[in-house]
């Protein structure tokens, strides 16, 4: 064996029992070069360095990894197809390929939390909102920055980060106000008109000054930011407490006149039968007729058990 190639492979060539093997001899893809020295002995433009770390043969251009398997996703010097974590976000990736989500994105649902942390928190990587109160997790928890996969576009950085509410309880602050009803866009900030979702008194407040209280309103199915619900002319506690309509449609029995014409003309909203002149008719329910009219009936019937389940006038507080 001539010492140069010997040099050339690495072996010693003072020793008899040190001698290149016939692959480290060879030119497997005809390129000139021997394979001790031919960095890419299949010439299939995967480094043998790479193959060898990814189990697929060097030495065959019909064994060769993925692009995705010789790529370093999270920068931390391993290759894919030999890294546990891809993305780095705490969360092995067959843990995420189990999970649903995705092991090369360490925000999967795009709320700011990483995957990894989701699971410490026991928040669902694949929902922005795992309480469904209307404020997105990462906000919830303080975040004003996701991760470096996180969509700008779907997340919403915490404004006050120096509060923070429950990404698994709907109601931090247990008033019977959902947090999203109280800080209503979502930002993790008080602004002015809104309710604090960590004071537990405020459920009690009246924003619109109609009468009736927020946390009322809300189980109700009213705008506890509007003193007339249905612009039908008549505030909803009014009737609420007064006519027995219903302050969320604007002509209660369907018969084509809405609420406030009807009792500005003297007649009954609860009756569709006596709406009479038709140039008064409310015209988006013309052809709401008796059908309507049940739904009047019906609405009754839940603002009674609602009632009974407030208790109304007494405004108790949830424990």
């Amino acid at each position: 064996m001539v010492d140069g190639v010997e040099t050339l492979c690495g072996t010693n060539p003072d020793h008899r029992s040190s001698t290149p093997s016939e692959a480290d001899l060879a030119d497997d893809d005809g390129d000139g070069e021997i394979g001790c020295v031919d960095s890419d002995d299949d010439n299939d433009g995967v480094s043998d360095a790479d193959e060898r770390i990814c189990g697929t043969d060097e030495r065959s251009p019909d064994s060769v990894p993925s692009a995705n398997e010789v790529a370093d996703y999270d920068g931390d010097a391993t290759l894919n197809c030999a890294d546990l974590d891809d993305d780095a976000d705490g969360r092995s990736d067959a843990d995420e390929l189990s999970a649903g989500t995705d092991p090369q994105d360490r925000d999967s649902d795009d709320d700011g939390l990483s995957d990894g942390r989701e699971f410490v928190l026991e928040t669902n990587p694949l929902s922005t909102d795992t309480d469904r109160d209307g404020v997105q997790d990462g906000t919830e928890v303080g975040l004003t920055s996701g991760t470096v996969d996180t969509d700008a576009a779907v997340f919403v950085p915490d404004a006050n980060p120096a509060t923070t509410t429950l990404p698994r309880i709907g109601d931090s602050d247990k008033d019977g106000v959902k947090d999203g009803d109280e800080d209503t866009d979502g930002d993790g900030r008080v602004d002015p008109g809104e309710a604090d979702p960590l004071d537990e008194h405020d459920g009690l407040r009246d924003s619109d000054e109609d009468g009736l209280v927020d946390r009322d309103e809300l189980a109700i199915g009213t705008d506890p930011r509007h003193k007339d619900t249905d612009r039908d002319g008549v505030e909803d506690k009014s009737e609420l407490d007064v006519h027995q309509t219903d302050p969320t449609r604007a002509d209660t029995e369907g018969g084509g006149m809405s609420d406030g014409a009807e009792l500005e003309a003297g007649r009954d909203p609860l009756d569709p039968a006596d709406d009479g002149d038709r140039s008064l008719r409310n015209t988006d329910n013309e052809d709401s007729g008796c059908a309507s009219g049940a739904a009047g009936l019906g609405f009754a019937l839940l603002l009674g058990l609602v009632r009974a389940g407030l208790g109304w006038g007494r405004h108790r507080r949830f424990n």
